[in-house]
């Protein structure tokens, strides 16, 4: 089974790419062939956008591209579950509050508004 090549725009001169050759790229006197593209690397995982497998060669300038918005991907995930955890933690306190009775509901107001007072004194420097 034989792979499409890999044609891409070169993201530093604009000229044609092939599986990380170029035309103006000079040939090795050993092997016969062009010399591949520094840029060239092999990237493995899952397009952020498709979901598609990746485990292909690319230019490392668009694989960076990718990588930014995997990265933006997993930090909109992190921020809306750590989002859902300050709710439940939330709900679970008015629940505890809503539990007491007036008696020690009083008390810890009390007790909260004392310790802000506290706080406000200590960064007046009083």
């Amino acid at each position: 089974m034989t792979q499409q090549p890999v044609i891409q725009c070169c993201s530093i001169n604009g000229k044609i790419c092939r599986n990380g050759k170029r035309d103006d790229f000079s040939v090795d006197e050993r092997t016969g062939e062009k010399y591949f593209c520094n840029e060239w690397v092999n990237v493995k995982g899952k397009h952020p956008q498709t979901g598609e497998v990746l485990d292909n060669f690319m230019c490392a300038k668009y694989a960076n591209v990718l990588m930014a918005l995997e990265q933006a991907q997993q930090t909109r995930q992190a921020a809306a579950s750590s989002d859902k955890v300050a709710n439940e933690v939330r709900s679970h306190h008015a629940t505890f509050f809503s539990a007491l009775n007036d008696e020690t509901r009083a008390r810890l107001l009390k007790a909260d508004d004392v310790k802000h007072i506290e706080v406000k004194e200590n960064e007046n420097g009083i």
